[in-house]
């Protein structure tokens, strides 16, 4: 049996937030456009998710840290040689200190609890995954609006739309890492999931480059995009976004990018390494004068040491020339 809606205040509040966001214009837009929206699956994904007693553990220790600065301020004034004299004045009585805490603390828990309420009330209580989707709703209320109007309409309505596709994919990325993150912390399901949205990213970015050759195309284009991505992540299918034939080609990295990140990392470990090291002889009693040279001296042999170990001596001599070959006065040749 369900509970009264009236024991609900917060739920009804969201609920009410939620379909100022989804209906009519949204449900209209996706019509306009000719595209399915599972509305059904997307409002069962927006549902209200109350939160919990972590909220508040923020505001408890602002709470206790403010208070306890206060009372400690307090009383290093009543301790002769601190902040007061005998001469200056008397301290602060008790109660006054109390209210003074409970000031802080009604003040403290006034602010989050009407940020809770905006919260609700813009339909943010859910689940960390789904909030995308307001911005998937953007882009198709904003596609449908340009891909209707008047071909010689404004500039300014080109450019709204461009930037409601660059605010979705950010937004796109922090979810999905966010709930890949709740299965644990396997490389291949990161790995998939990040080239997945990098592929996505790149379609958002493809068609809004489209706007400036034929703006009604791109704009409907963006509008079948913004839906596919809502129906599919409403429906948890965070590696099938959008359909395969949607997606540019998964791009090979550049040979340069290629070689900065191995370099990148054999010379952060290589730091580490070189870190602990020092800090090992450093608790031994050598002096720093010793140290730094020879941490300087050896960083770049550790890093070499590294890139040897992964990628082959050749590899690693190919990097390193590389580098060499770019500081201000060697000529040495990157070789081959």
């Amino acid at each position: 049996m369900t509970a009264p809606s009236w024991r609900h205040p917060f739920r009804r509040l969201h609920h009410r937030g939620v379909e100022k966001k989804l209906a009519p214009a949204v449900v209209q837009a996706a019509d306009d456009l000719g595209v399915p929206l599972d509305t059904v699956r997307i409002r069962a994904a927006l549902t209200y998710e109350p939160a919990g007693p972590g909220v508040f553990a923020l505001p408890a220790m602002l709470i206790i840290g403010l208070c306890s600065v206060l009372a400690a301020y307090n009383k290093s004034g009543c301790t002769p040689g601190g902040r007061l004299t005998p001469e200056q004045g008397a301290c602060a009585p008790r109660a006054t200190i109390g209210f003074g805490m409970l000031g802080i603390a009604g003040f403290i828990l006034l602010v989050v609890a009407a940020a809770t309420v905006t919260s609700v009330r813009e339909g943010q209580s859910i689940n960390p995954t789904y909030r995308p989707l307001y911005q998937a709703f953007d882009l198709l209320r904003a596609a449908a609006d340009l891909t209707g109007s008047d071909p010689a309409g404004r500039y300014s309505d080109t450019v709204a739309l461009s930037r409601k596709a660059v605010e979705l994919r950010q937004p796109l990325r922090v979810a999905i890492n966010h709930t890949t993150a709740t299965f644990g912390t396997g490389k291949e399901l990161k790995a998939t999931t990040n080239r997945h949205i990098e592929r996505v990213e790149a379609a958002l970015g493809r068609a809004a480059d489209d706007l400036l050759v034929d703006r009604r195309a791109a704009a409907r284009k963006l509008g079948v995009l913004a839906a596919s991505i809502s129906n599919n992540l409403a429906h948890d299918r965070f590696t099938d976004l959008l359909p395969e034939d949607a997606l540019p080609p998964a791009a090979a990295l550049e040979p340069d990018r290629l070689d900065g990140s191995r370099l990148m990392k054999a010379c952060r470990l290589a730091g580490i390494l070189v870190f602990a090291l020092a800090a090992a002889l450093g608790r031994s009693g050598v002096e720093a004068v010793i140290l730094v040279p020879a941490a300087i001296a050896i960083w770049p042999v550790f890093s070499f040491l590294l890139l040897g170990h992964r990628h082959g001596l050749a590899e690693a001599t190919r990097l390193i020339r590389s580098i060499r070959s770019l500081l201000p006065g060697n000529t040495v040749p990157p070789g081959p």
